[in-house]
């Protein structure tokens, strides 16, 4: 392909100066891809720097992005959002693009940047990014979960594996809420709609998440970790319809198990009711599943609602130290 130039600054435009910030944790087999792929996919005139925020990475990590020319920082912090945090502080850009470090843009990425860019800068109080998609693959968790997700253009929030955000209204909004172990980026687009800002998700802007789990268990743990932010307080699960959907799901299973032991039809229709739970869930969120791989996506949700479920218990285990 081609280098494509673009005259940033037609019609009095600002020019973009774009602060590349990724978190990062022994990140050594995706570290140097993600880093190579910014510097492929943005134009020669437009203004970038790499910010590799590195949290106590115990392999090569550092080296790697050191070699590729990223700036590294090594804060002394907790929490993912307190790294990203870190990041925006030392960065120089008017535009932030949080990536997650095992996250790489694409030939679309190349050809969309520049109308997004704009745009963002033209309006100040927008927030931007996409759903990453994840690379082709047979596997059921890459091609039935990840990349169907990464179609759903009616979230309601954007992931920080790749957001954009003017540097304007991030410092109004005071970055990310570094309490949280997870949800750092619901949790802001929430804000920035108090604000008045909206929350636009560009899906033409296609980057590639090569990190995603491709094992029952490696998926569970994921969701475990992620249900983490919808019972961080109280508050929080009583308005998260994933909550609620996993607390029904965890009746369910208790209905099953009770009728197993008294009555057999309890117990059957309790099955049924866990069938069209897992249904729903499949038809309300990948709405371009048809046919058999319907039952696909209904065994997705069964471990999704299983981790979910099980961050239950991670909350307790917080709440007691």
């Amino acid at each position: 392909m081609g280098t494509i130039v673009y005259d940033w600054a037609v019609s009095g435009n600002v020019v973009p100066h774009v602060s590349f910030i990724l978190p990062a944790r022994n990140e050594e087999r995706f570290i140097g891809a993600s880093i190579a792929s910014i510097r492929q996919h943005c134009a020669p005139d437009l203004l970038v720097e790499i910010i590799v925020v590195d949290h106590h990475s115990t392999d090569t990590t550092r080296d790697i992005a050191r070699a590729a020319g990223a700036i590294v920082l090594e804060p002394d912090v907790a929490t993912i959002a307190a790294l990203r945090n870190e990041g925006a502080a030392a960065a120089l850009g008017n535009v932030f693009v949080f990536l997650d470090a095992d996250v790489t843009l694409t030939d679309a990425w190349q050809r969309e940047s520049r109308g997004v860019l704009q745009r963002v800068l033209q309006a100040p109080m927008a927030l931007s990014g996409s759903n990453c998609d994840a690379p082709a693959s047979g596997n059921w968790f890459l091609r039935y979960w990840f990349a169907e997700m990464s179609r759903d253009r009616d979230a309601p929030s954007l992931g920080s594996a790749h957001m954009i955000v003017p540097r304007d209204l991030f410092e109004r909004l005071r970055g990310f809420d570094a309490r949280l172990q997870t949800g750092e980026d619901p949790d802001l687009c929430a804000r920035a709609r108090k604000l008045g800002a909206p929350v636009t998700p560009e899906p033409s802007l296609r980057v590639i998440h090569h990190g995603y789990p491709v094992s029952a268990g490696s998926f569970i743990r994921r969701e475990r970790w992620h249900g983490g932010g919808d019972t961080v307080s109280l508050e929080r699960a009583v308005k998260s319809k994933v909550v609620w959907m996993s607390v029904a799901f965890i009746v369910l299973h208790l209905i099953v198990l009770g009728g197993s032991i008294v009555s057999g039809r309890l117990a059957m229709a309790g099955i049924i009711l866990l069938l069209a739970h897992l249904y729903l869930s499949v038809r309300v969120r990948f709405r371009t599943m048809h046919g058999p791989t319907i039952l696909k996506g209904m065994a997705m949700f069964y471990l999704y609602y299983v981790g979910r479920s099980l961050s239950f218990v991670s909350s307790q285990e917080r709440g007691a130290r």
